[in-house]
């Protein structure tokens, strides 16, 4: 069974598009904003920057930003502007890959 980071570092990869080389992330947890970016940003800040993104050629980055703590950044109004290239929470990850939704509830 795959660990959390090299599910998310496969998950990553499968979406990533050779013309992009900037990814954001939103991501939601019970709480505060500054709970989400302590919890979520060793793993999809840190950890995807330098173990995946850094090793793609061109280098991509990932980018991190809180969703739903308000009605200014609501996920699914930033979805359908083509805001957020992941959504995560506490307990899933989705993305979406040539019309295909795929989710996880390994996080």
């Amino acid at each position: 069974m795959l660990d959390v980071r090299s599910f998310v570092a496969l998950a990553v990869i499968f979406v990533c598009d050779a013309q992009k080389v900037n990814y954001t992330i939103g991501a939601w947890v019970p709480g505060t904003q500054e709970n989400m970016y302590a919890t979520m940003r060793p793993l999809f800040e840190d950890y995807l920057n330098e173990q995946v993104g850094s090793k793609q050629n061109p280098p991509i980055r990932f980018h991190l930003v809180a969703v739903d703590y308000s009605t200014d950044t609501s996920s699914n109004s930033m979805i359908s502007k083509g805001k957020l290239d992941f959504l995560c929470t506490e307990n899933y990850l989705a993305f979406q890959h040539g019309g295909i939704t795929l989710l996880s509830q390994t996080l």
